[in-house]
């Protein structure tokens, strides 16, 4: 377990950070969250880091419960993808008893 240290900048400020993550891993996602300030930042003059901040944490946040809710999901969709696969499957070629 190697601790990664990453240096970034976001809105001016520059951060040094160490995680497990690769360093590049980790830049993704910083790269990310500067994707989320600029496109909530429209204005592009950023007065109010914090509320910027503030506001990426709520948009990532609430892609991150909108994921789980659909990764909830998942298995009985598959399940009824798979049984329409079986029955046309079937139905193509029956089997001769």
């Amino acid at each position: 377990m190697s601790d990664e240290r990453v240096e970034f900048e976001i809105l001016g400020q520059r951060y040094t950070i160490r995680s497990d993550a690769s360093a590049e891993y980790t830049r993704q996602l910083v790269g990310y969250l500067e994707e989320k300030l600029r496109m909530l930042d429209q204005s592009g003059q950023m007065k109010e880091p914090t509320k910027l901040f503030m506001l990426a944490a709520l948009h990532v946040t609430d892609e991150l419960f909108r994921a789980r809710e659909q990764s909830a999901q998942l298995p009985p969709q598959m399940g009824e993808h798979i049984q329409k696969l079986i029955k046309l499957l079937d139905d193509a070629a029956p089997l001769s008893s």
